[in-house]
């Protein structure tokens, strides 16, 4: 009995680890268009999905474990006009893309700023510390001290 379980159980994982090496992968390279630099932080996810990730230094992104199938891949980045291309993936494949990215300008509407000066103040908040004989008999003298340092010499 038991040998019969541990091969069911020995059965479902390697078919569970079978299923896992059918999806693909999608890589590539996002470049802005005009001079061709790598875009560092650019977002690229696959559409209708919750998968997606950001590029690296050179620009560079992968997305694993993908099923295979027909996707849009989105890039976008801010300043730029977003992208969205076609990929086909396909069992164990890797596809790579190469992305470009156009600058895009935002033209803003005026914008105005004012503001109101405030009066001047006139009154001026002033402490009062009230303090009784023997509170000053308490406190150290100025002469006190130096007296003191020249006895100790």
């Amino acid at each position: 009995m038991k040998k019969a379980y541990y091969f069911l159980h020995l059965l479902s994982l390697f078919g569970f680890y079978s299923l896992q090496g059918q999806n693909g992968t999608i890589r590539g390279n996002v470049f802005e268009k005009q001079t061709g630099n790598p875009l560092i932080g650019c977002n690229v996810v696959v559409k209708g999905s919750n998968i997606g990730t950001t590029t690296d230094l050179n620009g560079f992104f992968v997305i694993s474990n993908v099923a295979p199938g027909d996707y849009q891949i989105a890039a976008t980045y801010i300043g730029y006009d977003s992208v969205v291309v076609s990929v086909k993936v396909i069992s164990e494949g890797i596809i790579y893309k190469s992305i470009l990215l156009s600058e895009r300008n935002i033209n803003l509407g005026e914008i105005s700023i004012s503001a109101l000066k405030e009066r001047y103040r006139n009154t001026v908040n002033v402490s009062q510390i009230s303090v009784s004989q023997r509170q000053i008999k308490a406190l150290p003298s100025v002469g006190e001290k130096l007296i003191w340092l020249s006895i100790s010499k």
